[in-house]
């Protein structure tokens, strides 16, 4: 019976202890959970976001204060003066300009350097002079964009993909000037003329034959250089499916184009070239002479707003082509396609008619 009692009060003491810890516990639980503040769900608008996430101001550099004795003063511009000018448009003549301005023929010629009383459409001419009789400005006005057209005649030849090949990897375009009698002595000539138009070129036309007695001392020369127009139009048409209306004369139209000529061409819907400056890559013997005929045309023309450049497809044409080029982007002219919709006059004889 003791046993049995002492049993009982061990067992009483062991089960109030249990209960206590527990107790304790579970106080301390609800102690903490108080401590924290109850987690609410809501939409936070635009303004409360930005109270609560505040971005930093932005970093604010004070200006330096500045001495007006460190203020340098521009320069203001001088005027320049220049000489009155006239822009040669179609129809003009030397004479018809010098009674424009009321001055004479042989002042135009000697105040522009004028050869062979010949000018060009887009050309620009001084009609006055300076105080010491001398041209005061022989640069192109900034207004004018000086344009380059890369023209090349007698082909298709040997080297007409070597030069295509320089073009391209320029990126400058070009007019090719071609013979019949040259694309029919040419194997690969239908491949030569699709690649000209392919890349971006205009292909003209030279004539078939290219013979100077033909076309301009035989009594019918007027009638045989149209003809010849009019078949090697029809045959680059039959190999490329392309009509060209664009032409150069053999030999230019200087001391070569007759009246007949004229009316014949006139009464046509054909457009004419000649150039105004010629590298004569067909007698020159280097590299350097090409590049000095060209320099010296471009002295002649420096008010021409649109220079075309004779070439021909000789051997040294190929090996001078890329230093021309490099030497024309780097003066700054822009190198343009024959576009027909955009057509001017070029020829020696500034006849819009031709």
């Amino acid at each position: 019976m003791k046993n049995f009692t002492r049993s009982m009060l061990i067992f009483c003491i062991v089960s109030i202890i249990i209960f206590m810890t527990i107790g304790i516990i579970k106080l301390n639980n609800l102690h903490d959970f108080k401590d924290e503040e109850p987690v609410v769900e809501m939409s936070l608008g635009k303004e409360e976001i930005e109270q609560i996430y505040e971005p930093n101001p932005p970093i604010i550099i004070p200006e330096e204060e500045v001495e007006m004795d460190q203020i340098i003063d521009e320069e203001e511009p001088v005027e320049k003066l220049v000489p009155e000018t006239h822009l040669v448009v179609q129809g003009d003549t030397l004479y018809k300009i010098s009674q424009i301005y009321g001055v004479s023929i042989e002042d135009l010629i000697k105040w522009n350097a004028i050869e062979n009383e010949i000018i060009y459409v887009g050309q620009v001419l001084f009609v006055v002079e300076n105080d010491v009789g001398l041209i005061v400005e022989k640069e192109v006005p900034d207004t004018l964009n000086r344009r380059v057209f890369l023209t090349f005649d007698d082909g298709p030849t040997r080297n007409t993909h070597l030069i295509l090949d320089i073009l391209y990897e320029y990126q400058v375009p070009a007019v090719f000037f071609v013979v019949g009698n040259s694309i029919s002595n040419l194997n690969d000539s239908d491949l030569i003329l699709q690649r000209i138009l392919y890349e971006g070129h205009y292909l003209g036309l030279h004539s078939m034959t290219h013979d100077k007695y033909i076309l301009y001392l035989h009594e019918s020369a007027a009638e045989n250089f149209i003809e010849e127009m009019n078949l090697l139009q029809a045959l680059i048409f039959e190999k490329t499916n392309h009509f060209t209306w664009l032409y150069r004369p053999p030999f230019g139209t200087f001391n070569n184009f007759t009246q007949n000529h004229i009316d014949v061409m006139k009464a046509s819907d054909f457009n004419g070239w000649d150039w105004n400056i010629d590298s004569n890559d067909w007698s020159s013997t280097s590299v350097d002479e090409i590049l000095e005929n060209i320099e010296s045309g471009l002295r002649l023309r420096h008010n021409a707003q649109n220079l075309v450049i004779l070439f021909h497809e000789h051997n040294i044409t190929v090996e001078a082509l890329p230093i021309v080029i490099e030497y024309l982007k780097n003066a700054g002219f822009e190198f343009s396609p024959y576009v027909p919709t955009n057509h001017f006059m070029m020829n020696f004889l500034s006849n819009p008619d031709i």
